[in-house]
């Protein structure tokens, strides 16, 4: 579940697909609840998909695409992706898949460089057309309760740390500079009572101040009319000198 700041946050569910195979009975539930079903892949790899070949990670997305549009009866899904745990091209990959299918690709959210969404140009076709990035951060994820030295000590320590990172955006977003804040969650970390309890206290601060709870679909709708892709801005426009021109200091 991500939250944005000062106008901006979002709801979105990310399953691999081989677990909506084997648990379809979940994918009524989720579309009834509103919040949206982007994609991470067809499974989970603990060794990330660098180790994968292309072709098999190619044929996991084609595999993961299908079971999806097969199980919401919705060819034009997904509209997002996070796999998280990607190779060196997982993102063009996935966006090779959707311009063959030509289903529209809102975002990628396999990033952690901004707290704003960011356009770059598309892995599919170059700078003639972007690919939006909107970005996830890892700080505030309520998995850091199963991390060893840097997780949380209570449940408190993690409402504290998320109420300040609010607190810093929106008074950034006060001075005409919104961000977005993202919160990931899991069900079987912060599903706890009393780590709910401290989500649902911030959940209620941050909708005291105004915050947008948006879906990442949203926000990139909301980004896409307001700021449309410019291949001139596009981050990773900018020439990046060979080796061999850049001087160093005597």
């Amino acid at each position: 579940m991500p939250c944005y700041v000062g106008r901006l946050p979002y709801q979105a569910t990310h399953p691999d697909t081989r677990a909506i195979e084997r648990n379809a009975f979940w994918v009524q539930p989720i579309i009834d609840s509103g919040a949206e079903l982007s994609l991470g892949g067809y499974r989970w790899r603990d060794n990330l998909h660098e180790n994968v070949e292309p072709e098999t990670e190619d044929e996991d997305i084609q595999k993961s695409i299908d079971i999806l549009q097969s199980v919401t009866k919705d060819k034009l899904v997904p509209k997002g992706w996070f796999v998280e745990r990607r190779s060196n091209i997982s993102t063009k990959l996935y966006t090779l898949a959707h311009k063959s299918r030509q289903i529209p690709l809102l975002y990628s959210s396999d990033s952690c460089q901004d707290d704003l969404p960011y356009w770059v140009p598309s892995p599919a076709t170059g700078p003639s057309e972007g690919l939006l990035m909107v970005p996830f951060t890892y700080d505030t994820s309520d998995l850091r309760f199963n991390m060893r030295g840097s997780g949380w000590a209570s449940p408190a320590d993690w409402a504290t740390y998320m109420k300040d990172t609010f607190d810093c955006f929106y008074e950034e977003a006060e001075a005409g500079e919104p961000k977005m804040m993202t919160v990931i969650l899991h069900p079987h970390i912060c599903g706890r009572p009393n780590r709910t309890k401290h989500l649902e206290n911030f959940i209620k601060y941050a909708q005291s101040k105004g915050a947008w709870f948006a879906r990442r679909a949203d926000v990139a709708s909301h980004w896409q009319t307001k700021f449309p892709y410019d291949a001139s801005t596009a981050f990773g426009q900018t020439p990046v000198p060979e080796c061999g021109q850049i001087s160093t200091p005597a």
